[in-house]
Formats: structure tokens, sequence, C-alpha cells
């Protein structure tokens, strides 16, 4: 996890260090009930990027999701 500070907010890298995910799932992956490729046989009902892009929605902020040396959620919050 990195912390990164700037005049407008405070940007938080959470990153985990496998294979990321395919540029054709990375497009879908914030959609609502969207579940990877990799979710066969398991529960979940494929909400949990999607609330949290929808709450950092709600409070100003950003959320963004891609792949680099592993698959990386970038939150952006908002100074107020």
């Amino acid at each position: 996890m990195r912390f990164i500070e700037n005049a407008e907010g405070i940007i938080i890298k959470i990153r985990d260090f496998g294979q990321g995910t395919t540029e054709d799932e990375l497009a879908l992956i914030k959609e609502k009930f969207y579940r990877g490729s990799n979710t066969e046989g398991k529960s979940g009902s494929g909400l949990g990027l999607y609330l949290a892009d929808n709450f950092m929605k709600q409070m100003d902020g950003e959320m963004e999701c891609y792949n680099e040396d592993g698959f990386v959620v970038e939150l952006f919050l908002r100074r107020v």
C-alpha cells in the first residue's frame, strides 16, 4: 500500500503482485454483478468493486483499477 499526498487530496494505491487481470475483464471489473473468469465455483455477487467505486464517486473521489506489476486499485480522496 502506498500513500501519495498532493494539493488536491491523497492517493491510496493498493496492489497485489499476482498476474493482474486481462484487459477485457479490466474494462468490466467495476460493473454491477460482474464476476471475473477466476470466480467459477466460488460464492459472491460481484458487487465489491462496483460499490467501492460508487462510494468514491459519492464522496467526490475517484477509483481506478489497472495492471502494473500486478493488479492495482488506486483511490483518490479529495481534500475538503
